[in-house]
């Protein structure tokens, strides 16, 4: 099968995504059915090389137990004791993120031969968040559209979708904004932190992660923009290369170095090489773009209200 950088083998192959989906039916059990999956990783954004992992969101319908979303600890859930108080609310049931989803990751990525991660929230608890976006404002609507559909019979993305399509929400504009900048100074920052090469990580793909983190910020920064212009994410690579060098054509340069580092091969095995033999050097330059990329996601986001 011939790879393509905007649709995961999950997409192409129906005989693999069925061993998917049966995977996942095991790992759940009966008391949960599996309603949709998306891929919202580097996939959906137009940005996968061979060696990417494959992310999914699925959605769930419990029967008596109301599964929430599997996070890493430390983490909050939005919106969930006001979704607990309501008459009809089902028993809330939370999984680990350790004792449940890193099995199954590991026997499911196992059998297929690809590195194959997801998280799960329960469709009720998923509308409920959907249906009161000004209240509790959630990442759930950005996975919603930012997202290649695997599988939805029910049509519960594609209607949600449709419901909530150009609809600007005060709210996610601040958290969406809000998230730009966090990453952009803070996370980003984190990979150079006081203890050299401690979170300057390369990942299994090949990926040194302050390039990951750095296009994530501009592609974050440029969907926080646009969802403020429209109610629509700009999020894919081509789209969110032509809109920087559109309305911000001062960045462009170093925008487009960022994603060429990120998915171009050559370019990729040339940090790769380079952060393998002489970190120093690389770390060096991380340093050097770190507030340069800080300054593009400002630009980017400066007169958004």
């Amino acid at each position: 099968m011939m790879f393509d950088c905007e649709h995961c083998e999950l997409e192409l192959d129906p005989g693999k995504r069925a061993r998917f989906l049966r995977m996942l039916g095991d790992a759940f059990g009966a008391q949960m059915e599996v309603v949709a999956v998306l891929e919202m990783g580097s996939f959906a954004k137009a940005e996968a090389v061979p060696a990417s992992d494959i992310d999914t969101r699925v959605y769930v319908r419990g029967s008596s137990e109301l599964p929430m979303n599997v996070l890493h600890k430390g983490d909050v859930q939005v919106g969930l004791e006001a979704f607990q108080q309501q008459a009809d609310a089902p028993r809330v049931q939370k999984y680990d993120w350790w004792t449940f989803n890193e099995p199954s990751y590991r026997r499911i990525s196992d059998e297929l031969g690809r590195s194959i991660s997801f998280g799960f929230i329960d469709t009720r608890y998923a509308s409920f968040l959907f249906n009161r976006l000004d209240a509790y404002p959630t990442p759930e609507h950005s996975m919603l559209f930012q997202s290649n559909v695997l599988y939805d019979p029910r049509e519960f993305v594609e209607g949600w979708r449709t419901r909530l399509e150009k609809r600007v929400f005060p709210s996610l504009v601040k958290l969406y904004e809000d998230q730009a900048r966090r990453r952009a100074n803070r996370r980003l920052g984190q990979h150079l932190g006081p203890a050299p090469y401690d979170d300057l990580k390369l990942q299994d793909s090949g990926q040194v992660q302050w390039v990951a983190q750095a296009v994530r910020c501009v592609r974050e920064a440029v969907g926080a923009r646009t969802y403020a212009e429209n109610g629509c994410f700009t999020f894919r690579r081509p789209e969110v290369l032509a809109y920087v060098r559109k309305h911000f054509p001062g960045t462009a340069e170093l925008v487009e170095i960022l994603y060429a580092w990120k998915c171009d091969p050559n370019e990729r095995e040339t940090i790769r090489r380079e952060f393998v033999t002489g970190s120093s050097s690389v770390y060096a330059r991380f340093q050097e773009l770190t507030p340069r990329v800080q300054a593009v996601v400002e630009c980017i986001l400066g007169d958004s209200h």
